[in-house]
């Protein structure tokens, strides 16, 4: 059972009433997989490029620390799943430069970034093996 919470840009946004996770329509989902989506096209990343990068500096390094902080168990390695354009696993790498090999990301839509900084031990991948 699920009750729905809101609509976002046509994509209806949904609560499980017994765990709690949040997740988009499952029809939505589907055409995200199939391709038939449009909403990871060239207008999405238009728009999205520089409030991601915002958030690399700012909301996103406090919700890692927490992560790292909090975790009950050593934390040797960080998965980022949808992880954009890397901007957070940029600036990961950038305040954290001897732990570069601990940061990942998968992003099933990646968005080309021709001036982005190459570090070969950080890995946008289109879908997790």
């Amino acid at each position: 059972m699920a009750t729905s919470l809101r609509v976002v840009d046509d994509v209806e946004f949904y609560c499980c009433t017994g765990c709690g996770s949040l997740f988009a329509h499952p029809d939505f989902l589907a055409a995200v997989d199939d391709g038939t989506a449009e909403n990871y096209r060239d207008e999405y990343w238009a728009k999205e490029l520089a409030a991601a990068r915002q958030r690399s500096w700012g909301a996103g390094i406090v919700r890692v620390a927490e992560i790292l902080r909090l975790a009950r168990v050593p934390v040797r390695r960080f998965l980022d799943v949808g992880s954009g354009p890397g901007f957070l696993l940029d600036s990961l790498t950038g305040l954290l430069p001897t732990t570069v090999g601990m940061f990942h990301g998968v992003e099933l839509f990646p968005h080309r970034r021709p001036t982005a900084v190459h570090i070969p031990t950080i890995t946008l991948a289109p879908s997790l093996p």
